[in-house]
């Protein structure tokens, strides 16, 4: 019972540091937009990126054998606790939104010294130091209110870009859970439904890679050109970042849907 529990512990704080740092790396692309370094900008990004899927391959196989233990036991789904994931996931995108102007003027350091340097790796080792911790917590700033007034005008803003950014986030959000909470379900096709996570993940990754982020690109281009402002910029991140937090805050009401839908997958066209 002890290591169930702390095993419950480290999954939620994996599940809130995927979503924290997640939506932080989206800073880097306004430190890109100031810097004019575009090129380092997005190699910091990825590095960025890369570390919340890291924490993501922990999570899933960590919940993976609690669940595991749950069903060979006959437990019925602890629902108490998928609903806890959604709400970290949640926190973490809250709190990653107010961290993002102080986590901002950080990433400008850290990017300047990546062009510098011509190495994120070096970068990396460099800002292991209390120094970099000490640093970030002098430079703590709240999101300004001028940039929240902004959020009034919306009419000039890419609908459906944003619409998908809300799809995608819940999406990614929820599989691994609604896949898992489908073995509870269906316990003889739970290996089948977890493996559909792969599926459901990778589809939002391709409209995540061929539409969403090249579309925040070519705009971080535009605005480098004099096509856009670095306002109109800030106030686009700011409904990407909003239209995350929506789509995780999403997943509460997709959990068990979608683990039904998986089921019937797994029933109907991989079983």
């Amino acid at each position: 019972l002890i290591f169930q529990s702390m095993l419950i512990k480290v999954v939620l704080l994996l599940t809130f540091l995927l979503h924290f740092v997640s939506t932080i790396a989206l800073s880097v692309r306004i430190v890109g937009i100031r810097t004019g370094k575009m090129a380092a900008s997005y190699a910091v990004y990825n590095i960025i990126f890369l570390v919340a899927r890291f924490v993501s391959t922990f999570q899933a196989p960590l919940l993976a054998k609690h669940v595991e233990s749950s069903i060979l036991l006959g437990a019925k789904p602890d629902n108490l606790l998928f609903f806890e994931l959604c709400f970290v996931s949640f926190l973490g995108s809250i709190l990653g939104a107010f961290f993002i102007p102080t986590i901002q003027r950080f990433m400008y350091k850290a990017v300047e010294k990546a062009y510098q340097q011509s190495s994120v790796l070096k970068v990396i080792v460099q800002s292991i130091h209390i120094k970099t911790f000490r640093h970030i917590k002098e430079t703590l700033t709240v999101p300004s209110q001028a940039n929240i007034i902004r959020l009034r005008q919306i009419s000039d803003m890419p609908i459906t870009i944003i619409v998908l950014n809300v799809i995608v986030s819940s999406f990614i959000t929820v599989s691994v859970l609604s896949c898992l909470y489908a073995g509870y379900l269906e316990p003889n096709l739970r290996s089948t439904s977890l493996s559909l996570n792969g599926f459901i993940v990778g589809l939002s990754t391709i409209i995540t890679m061929i539409v969403v982020e090249p579309h925040i690109g070519i705009t971080a281009d535009k605005v480098i050109n004099g096509e856009f402002s670095e306002v109109y910029f800030r106030r686009y991140i700011i409904f990407v970042v909003l239209a995350r937090i929506v789509g995780t805050g999403l997943s509460y009401f997709m959990l068990i849907p979608l683990a039904h839908l998986v089921v019937w997958l797994a029933k109907s066209i991989f079983g």
